[in-house]
């Protein structure tokens, strides 16, 4: 359950998900965080009924079988390809960051409007960003009530940005300095500052997350992997050409 303030529209929550006694208690943006949720519990000798948290109720499988969506959007005019998606659940609905690629040499970066289902994905706006957040990571920082978009390139070789509202691609802060550092052995240098795995055709997933803070909490119960994939005929292209597109996996039990 939430507290809603009828004046503000903002929730309740404990302030910097603080499990101290004393801790602060503020109203903030209500974007379904643990420290936003709220249990009535029973007085008397009757205990209370609890459910169990996303997350707690079903252990991850030995092996992982999957069933995937087709290609859940496609680029808009100018772009050929959308990739290396990031997800997090804003206000109930889905909000995701991607990288873009034009019919040329240019990487760009944009988000998708909010949508309930993967089914509306294809139908959401895209919005073009006016810097570059190549590979992006998006989460909700809960000690400084902050949101947070890491990504690579675009002055050092990782950087963040910061902002109150995510939904809007173009609010963002000044960047600031993640990692300047380099590597050898590398034409790229530094790169995919995120956790990714890659297959021949599927590559750079994100667990889509049941709590959009820094602790990357899922859903063991619903597992799910937002990826960029491709037709295998669409090699022999240069990599920035390659057309990827969205599709989402489902672990099957």
């Amino acid at each position: 359950m939430r507290l809603i303030n009828r004046n503000s529209g903002k929730a309740l929550e404990v302030q910097g998900a603080s499990t101290a006694d004393g801790g602060n208690i503020v109203q903030y943006t209500d974007w379904g965080g643990n420290n936003q949720q709220w249990q009535l519990v029973r007085l008397g000798s009757t205990p209370p009924t609890t459910s169990t948290p996303p997350g707690t109720g079903c252990s991850l499988p030995s092996t992982y079988r999957w069933s995937s969506t087709g290609s859940l959007a496609n680029p808009k005019s100018g772009w050929v390809s959308l990739k290396d998606f990031t997800n997090v659940v804003y206000n109930g609905k889905h909000l995701v960051y991607a990288t873009t690629h034009d019919f040329g040499s240019t990487w760009g970066s944009m988000n998708f409007g909010l949508f309930t289902n993967w089914s509306d994905m294809g139908s959401a706006s895209q919005n073009g960003m006016n810097f570059g957040a190549v590979a992006p990571t998006l989460f909700y920082f809960a000690p400084k009530n902050i949101w947070v978009l890491t990504y690579q390139w675009g002055g050092a070789a990782f950087n963040y940005r910061t902002s109150s509202d995510p939904t809007n691609p173009n609010g963002w802060s000044s960047p600031q300095t993640l990692f300047s550092g380099s590597i050898s052995g590398s034409n790229t240098g530094p790169i995919d500052q995120t956790i990714i795995g890659d297959s021949t055709n599927i590559s750079h997933g994100d667990l889509v997350r049941s709590n959009p803070d820094q602790t990357k909490t899922v859903d063991a119960c619903n597992l799910q992997l937002l990826y960029q994939g491709r037709s295998p005929s669409s090699n022999g292209v240069d990599y920035g050409l390659l057309p990827y597109r969205p599709g989402v996996l489902t672990l099957q039990r």
